[in-house]
């Protein structure tokens, strides 16, 4: 295992991190980042089930494994589609 003194090391790097990540993202005055996290804060309050990602992938993944008809498994696989495009585009936001 490691000493003492490297865990304790560790530790403060740690601590570190978490102070330096915090203070810079209160200090950040950027209007647009603002707009973009009171967007997203607006966003998740206002999200009904049907439009969560997890509800929308089961939904398609319940058809694609229910439905032998090709429009119905093309309207799985435009769900799931839609699903991927949105948490691909969701880390676009990220810095």
């Amino acid at each position: 295992m490691w000493s003492p003194a490297f865990a304790e090391l560790l530790v403060h790097c740690a601590v570190q991190a978490c102070w330096r990540g915090y203070h810079v993202r209160h200090q950040i005055e950027d209007k647009k980042v603002h707009e973009v996290r009171k967007k997203v804060r607006e966003a998740t309050r206002n999200v009904k089930e049907e439009d969560k990602l997890y509800f929308r992938t089961s939904l398609a993944l319940d058809f694609l494994l229910s439905y032998r008809q090709l429009s119905q498994v093309l309207q799985a696989l435009i769900q799931l589609g839609l699903s991927v495009t949105f948490v691909v585009s969701d880390f676009s936001l990220l810095p």
